[in-house]
């Protein structure tokens, strides 16, 4: 909200933790960003941002291939159900 436009939160594959922590992050307007081989020291991660009402388009972004394509939207989609508001339970 200061001048950020994207965070990232990255979770480790290998930690039996992570699955506890990713509906949380998701919950906090965090979308799927992908997955990186070998990032740290723990080895993989998923990368899960926010674009912090930052507008993605996804025709901005170059990519080589047409699974490339499918994953680009895959990953546009999911940061357009990030950005909304949780549900507050009643």
């Amino acid at each position: 909200a200061r001048g950020v436009d994207v965070v990232y939160a990255d979770l480790p594959l290998s930690s039996p933790t992570t699955e506890w922590f990713g509906d949380d992050v998701a919950r906090a307007g965090f979308g799927f960003a992908g997955v990186l081989p070998s990032a740290h020291h723990e080895g993989d991660v998923v990368r899960l941002q926010s674009s912090n009402g930052l507008e993605v388009h996804a025709d901005d972004v170059s990519v080589a291939s047409e699974h490339g394509r499918r994953l680009l939207d895959y990953v546009c989609a999911d940061l357009v159900v990030a950005a909304r508001p949780a549900a507050v339970p009643a």
